[in-house]
């Protein structure tokens, strides 16, 4: 008799495991197909699936945004629900919550970008202060570095419209970027920028 009591409690201990094994595994099934490497990397994701997180606290604050790959310390720390964007650089996209289809490369690449979508930043600081701008494409240190909530702008070079604030449909190129500022009007250079620059 002590021999089958033994042999049931053995069971019921096997049974009681893969049962709490089973309800933790389906806790995870949720979020699926994540990876992280890093201290805090994905640490507070909850539904969010195919995201990488790679440097310490990459896509920390991420819940439930899918489709997101930061790499660099801070990377896409705040981000909670935006998918589908990347961030290579230490604080790049720091700020993001909500913005979706972004892409930064660089230090502090889109690092306020908070709600702001479709926007492309590659270089030290591009596109840093951009809060809720969108479509915006900046290429270059510090291109477009104080635009906020403009929509629709293109910089390529170093300092390209650093004093750009929220115009629209601006474009600034190499041969006059470096003095670009708030005066740029839609697809050309100012008058006075443009005789010099040819």
């Amino acid at each position: 008799m002590f021999q089958h009591s033994t042999n049931a409690g053995s069971l019921f201990l096997a049974l009681m495991g893969a049962l709490i094994f089973s309800l933790s595994l389906a806790g995870i099934a949720a979020a699926q197909g994540n990876t992280s490497l890093g201290t805090g990397a994905l640490q507070n994701n909850t539904t969010g699936s195919l995201n990488t997180a790679i440097g310490q606290d990459a896509l920390f604050s991420n819940s439930i945004g899918s489709l997101n790959t930061a790499t660099g310390v801070n990377a896409l720390l705040s981000n909670t629900i935006g998918d589908f964007n990347t961030a290579t650089g230490n604080n790049a996209l720091l700020r993001n919550t909500t913005g979706d289809n972004n892409t930064a490369s660089g230090v502090n690449a889109l690092f306020s970008n908070t709600t702001g979508g479709n926007n492309t930043a590659s270089g030290v600081s591009a596109l840093q202060g951009n809060t809720t701008g969108g479509l915006n494409t900046a290429s270059g240190d510090t291109a477009l570095s104080n635009n906020t909530t403009g929509i629709s702008n293109t910089a390529v070079y170093n300092a390209a419209s650093i004093g750009l604030r929220s115009p629209t449909g601006n474009v600034a190129s190499t041969a006059w970027a470096p003095m670009a500022t708030a005066c740029i009007t839609p697809a050309k250079a100012p008058s006075s920028i443009s005789r010099a620059a040819r």
